[in-house]
């Protein structure tokens, strides 16, 4: 997406799921999450995308699916480069990923893998951590559990 293609964007919440993922390709959204994983991958299999799960994705994966393949391959790549960019940017002591997909013990080496050959560009990724939240894909809910009880139980 160009600064000038920027006056063009639509809500996602005003879109169909079909419209957030294809006339919004350049949003992390339609490349890097798990709802996109499992569109593109119904789309790849000729199934409604409330039909497919990320397991399933990775069932097909395992039985050797080549399109599957690369369509996940690529959106590790995508989350690689965010988290390049997001290091660059920010420079967190670690960047922790969560969510459903990341329950899936490939998810995370996957992204690493891109990681380890995009660090090449530049000495300044050298000390970059990408790591499994602890929680995994509860680890949003606890969050707001803890926020809750600090807030109104006074917990510390």
């Amino acid at each position: 997406m160009t600064r000038e293609e920027a006056d063009n964007v639509r809500c996602c919440e005003e879109l169909t799921v079909e419209e957030t993922f294809e006339y919004n390709p350049f949003m992390v959204t339609s490349t890097c999450t798990a709802s996109s994983i499992t569109y593109k991958a119904s789309k790849i299999m000729h199934m409604k995308p409330e039909e497919v799960t990320g397991e399933m994705v990775y069932q097909w994966i395992d039985e050797g699916n080549q399109e599957i393949i690369d369509m996940v391959e690529d959106s590790y790549f995508s989350i690689a480069k965010l988290c390049c960019n997001l290091y660059m940017t920010i420079d967190p002591d670690v960047i922790l990923i969560g969510g459903g997909m990341s329950a899936n013990p490939n998810f995370v080496p996957g992204v690493k893998k891109y990681v380890d050959k995009i660090r090449k560009i530049t000495k300044t990724y050298d000390g970059m951590v990408i790591d499994t939240c602890k929680f995994r894909n509860d680890s949003n809910l606890l969050g707001a559990l803890y926020n809750y009880k600090q807030k109104y139980e006074g917990v510390k």
